[in-house]
Order: structure tokens, then C-alpha cells, then sequence
């Protein structure tokens, strides 16, 4: 078919060799040749989002602490990835917070910089893709929905791909995810509590491209590209 090659998003960056959601992890994925960069997104209690996957960071609560002091404890501000990488990666944004009215504040701060092309926000919610698409009609939504049953209420409000876990894939998942023709990205893992998100070898990312998945999220984006490369077409390369 006409299928692209499967995207490889670098799940918090290169963080397979290098310290998750930082400037070095994301600089690393781009020259890693990374189709996206991802990163969590939470907010610090005076207002701004940063880049951290944890509700806390030193026992203390991410919105409890000013991002002056989480920048003193290495936690980078969304703002900076954006400055450093628009233009040489698009961005996957995973929303840490559930609420529509975090989405909201997420997609303005987007739609401000006029990034809306650039950048896929990841949501948790059928509620919050209702937010997001009522804010832009352009911005790809991804369904990162604990709830797989719920991705046709998510595709009839306007969102865009789904998002599944390696460990639940198979082709009647795939198939079903899937609701017709939407993209269809996974998260590697072999299971929860068995290994962290992002995991993968060689023998796992060629099964995914055999099961002609739309995107891979990754810990080793090079890894990644590296077999993506050496599995297409000559045309393709």
C-alpha cells in the first residue's frame, strides 16, 4: 500500500543513553534522525510548563514548586524546547494532567507561537480532544486512552491517532484501534511493572513494522532508525 514509514518518536527523548526529558535527551533524538521528540508536560505552581513525567521530582509536588526553583533541580521549561527545537523536529506533547482546562492552556500556548502544524498533543481524555478541537482544527491529536473501547467516541470528536502498548498488540487490536483507516502508534513495553515504557531491540521493532504500525514510541531512536532504514524499499531510503 501507500503506508509511510513508520514514524519513531523519541519517548523523552534519547532516553535510552541519556537523562529523560532534557535538552541533551532531545538534542540527541534530533541528530538520531527522530521523526518526533516527545516529552511529559506538567505545571509549575507559578504558571509554566515544564518537562517531567513524574507527579514529583525530591518528594515534593512539580505544582508545588516555581519553575526558578525546578529549573534548579534540572527540569527544563517547555518553552526552551521549543525554542531550541521548532523547526528541526516536531514535538509530542503528553499531557500529565487530565483536565480540559490544562489541554486548553497547553494548545494556546501552542496556537500563540503558531506551532499548530509542528506540534501532536497527546491527551487522556475524550473531553479533552473535545477541548483541543474546539481551539484548532489543524493541531493532530493522539489518543493516549487507558480505555481502548473509548476510541470511537475519540475519533467522532475529532481526534486523529491512537495510541497502544505493545504488550495488548495483535492484529484484531491493531484492527480495532484502528476504526476504519486512523494512524496507529505504540509504546513499547513487554509488560507493566515488567519493564519501563520505550524498551526495544531489534527483533521487536522489525515485528512492529511488519504489523505496518503508523509510529513507534522508543527510548533508542537509533536503534529505531536504524532497522526502519535497513527494512525499506531502496525507493523509500
Amino acid at each position: 500500500g501507500n503506508r509511510l514509514p513508520t514514524a519513531v518518536i523519541a519517548h523523552r527523548g534519547f532516553s535510552a543513553a541519556y537523562p529523560e526529558n532534557t535538552h541533551e535527551a532531545f538534542e540527541r533524538a534530533v541528530d538520531a534522525g527522530a521523526d518526533l521528540v516527545e516529552t511529559d508536560i506538567r505545571l509549575s505552581s507559578d504558571g509554566v510548563f515544564v518537562c517531567h513525567h513524574d507527579p514529583t521530582t525530591g518528594g515534593r509536588e512539580i505544582s508545588s514548586l516555581s519553575a526558578d526553583d525546578l529549573a534548579a533541580r534540572g527540569i527544563v521549561p517547555l518553552d526552551e524546547v521549543f525554542d531550541r527545537l521548532m523547526g528541526r523536529s516536531r514535538l509530542l506533547l503528553d499531557l500529565k494532567i487530565k483536565t480540559p482546562a490544562f489541554a486548553s492552556s497547553v494548545v494556546k500556548s501552542i496556537l500563540d507561537r503558531s506551532l499548530d502544524s509542528q506540534v501532536v498533543v497527546g491527551v487522556r481524555s475524550v473531553e479533552q480532544v473535545r477541548t483541543v478541537r474546539s481551539l484548532s482544527e489543524d493541531i493532530v491529536i493522539l489518543g493516549l486512552l487507558r480505555n481502548y473501547e473509548t476510541f470511537p467516541d475519540f475519533y467522532r470528536e475529532g481526534g486523529d491517532i491512537a495510541r497502544l502498548w505493545e504488550e495488548h498488540l495483535s492484529e484484531k487490536c491493531l484492527e480495532d484501534a484502528r476504526c476504519g483507516d486512523h494512524a496507529v502508534w505504540v509504546t513499547t513495553r513487554r509488560g507493566k511493572g515488567i519493564e519501563p515504557p520505550g524498551v526495544v531491540d531489534d527483533e521487536r521493532m522489525r515485528r512492529l513494522l511488519d504489523l505496518e504500525v503508523d509510529g513507534v514510541l522508543v527510548n533508542d531512536p537509533a536503534l529505531a532508525m536504524k532497522v526502519r532504514q535497513a527494512t525499506l524499499p531502496a525507493s523509500l531510503t
